[in-house]
């Protein structure tokens, strides 16, 4: 018996610091995919992704009492991230567009509601796309209302 390769022992890491999980659903029959025959399927995909860092968004009611002093009567703060994409063509960026417009979007096991659509940033050697687009934390909103 006679040696074909020599080989160094190989280590896989399981490195996942430029990738993210994104899971997605539907309530309902949607965007061409059957849903209401299994309540508990997701459909799921590792793609090449980061979230960076959040910014707070603030809607809030107030009001100058008469001593001059502002009060709040009603303060809602939420997360709101951008979700970058690596490079991708025409059929992936349409599948994350569609994937992220469920009424059940997740990435990495937190839920997210994506906002408007993505800007695709095009590739001049390429017809390859980075995307990003702003995507709000579910369950995050912090609210105070006094009445």
């Amino acid at each position: 018996m006679r040696a074909i390769l020599i080989s160094n022992i190989i280590r896989v890491n399981n490195n996942n610091c430029n990738s993210v999980v994104i899971k997605y659903r539907d309530q309902k029959n949607s965007f061409g995919f059957i849903y209401d025959a299994d309540t508990t399927f997701f459909q799921q995909v590792r793609i090449g992704a980061y979230l960076r860092t959040p910014s707070y968004p603030t809607k809030e009611k107030t009001y100058r009492d008469q001593s001059g002093n502002f009060r709040s009567t009603s303060v809602i703060i939420d997360k709101q991230l951008e979700f970058h994409t690596d490079q991708f063509d025409d059929y992936t960026r349409d599948a994350i567009m569609v994937a992220s417009k469920h009424s059940e979007f997740y990435i990495d096991g937190i839920k997210y509601y994506a906002q408007g659509a993505f800007d695709w940033e095009d590739n001049e050697f390429n017809d390859l796309a980075n995307g990003k687009i702003n995507v709000l934390e579910q369950g995050f909103n912090q609210n105070n209302i006094e009445c």
